[in-house]
């Protein structure tokens, strides 16, 4: 099973990618998926074409220099549950991630509950690793109410890589050609 954010299967192993988008349809298990069949039929006739550079999923609103940190700040600029970054925290010298403010989701006796989830990252072997996950509800309607001060976290330690795992299995571009040979 890869890794994930807003799935059933809260918080997710340690190695999410923190970019990915949420899936467009949710599912429990990514290998039973089944896509929905595109529509058939001809295509519309070409009244004209337009190319747009540099569009992109999010807006800088902000970006602060906070000691040995840079401080970035996010706004989706479109379907803001899919593009669920928020806040990016990242070493002034490396650019590595640090630290990410998300919108995630809960999953919870058959309630999901929009969060928002602060992810602490280290780096392992080269790897970025989840070590932390601080989450507290967002409460967009009151059915999210889950209760005064209500949050949740999560905490990943004593984090080890078999040696069995290929370089490909830790390369994102690498990765996506090799997803049916994923160890189980």
């Amino acid at each position: 099973m890869r890794p994930s954010f807003n799935e059933p299967w809260d918080p997710g192993p340690p190695t999410a990618d923190l970019f990915e988008p949420a899936p467009v349809h949710p599912h429990t298990n990514p290998r039973e998926f089944v896509p929905t069949p595109e529509p058939s039929g001809s295509l519309p006739p070409v009244i004209a074409s337009v190319t747009a550079l540099g569009e992109f999923d999010y807006r800088v609103t902000r970006v602060l220099t906070e000691g040995a940190q840079v401080h970035v700040s996010l706004t989706a600029r479109r379907d803001p549950d899919r593009n669920r970054l928020r806040e990016l925290y990242v070493d002034a010298k490396t650019l590595e991630l640090q630290e990410v403010i998300a919108t995630d989701k809960l999953f919870e006796d058959n309630h999901i509950y929009p969060m928002l989830f602060t992810v602490t990252l280290s780096m392992l072997q080269g790897v970025p690793v989840v070590t932390k996950i601080h989450g507290t509800p967002t409460y967009e309607t009151d059915a999210d109410y889950l209760g005064r001060d209500a949050t949740v976290d999560y905490e990943f330690n004593d984090i080890k890589f078999p040696q069995s795992l290929p370089e490909w299995y830790f390369d994102p571009r690498s990765y996506a050609g090799h997803v049916d040979d994923a160890p189980l």
